[in-house]
């Protein structure tokens, strides 16, 4: 993934401003910025380009830490109707978060405060799965935007 990539001190999620949780354990934050346009061709016609409803930021979240990750998804409230970014259903259907700021220092070790709009978590995965290292769980995620 060509991407942009940040060393990240905290990242807060939740409702608001005022009450989110505060993750730590964080390896790295990355993302990359995706085109809503698709090329459509229409047989015998003209080339038509469509720009769809979909998210225009993907991106990964590499954690350490699972009980601060237990904790931001899954046990953290992130809207008016009390729903956690991951939902405790059998269908553990995804939900997007009201507050996300990333706190992540830059190439030149600047702190860099990005707001990420509309995120939400897609799917996790595991990383390097070896004896006596630390396993690497990815967050995979959308957002519609992300603001520095």
């Amino acid at each position: 993934m060509a991407s942009i990539l940040y060393r990240v001190d905290s990242i807060k999620i939740g409702k608001n401003s005022t009450t989110y949780f505060e993750w730590k354990g964080i390896k790295d934050f990355r993302y990359e910025e995706t085109s809503t346009w698709v090329h459509i061709d229409v047989p015998g016609g003209l080339m038509v380009h469509q720009e769809i409803l979909s998210p225009h930021v993907r991106g990964e979240i590499r954690v350490v830490d699972l009980t601060d990750l237990n904790t931001a998804l899954y046990n953290t409230v992130i809207d008016d109707y009390n729903h956690k970014a991951i939902g405790s259903s059998p269908y553990k259907q995804k939900y997007k978060a009201g507050y996300f700021v990333v706190n992540a220092r830059n190439q030149y070790n600047v702190l860099v405060t990005l707001t990420v709009g509309n995120f939400r978590v897609e799917f996790i995965t595991l990383e390097s799965l070896e004896v006596n290292k630390d396993t690497i769980f990815v967050v995979h995620f959308t957002a519609d935007y992300i603001n520095t």
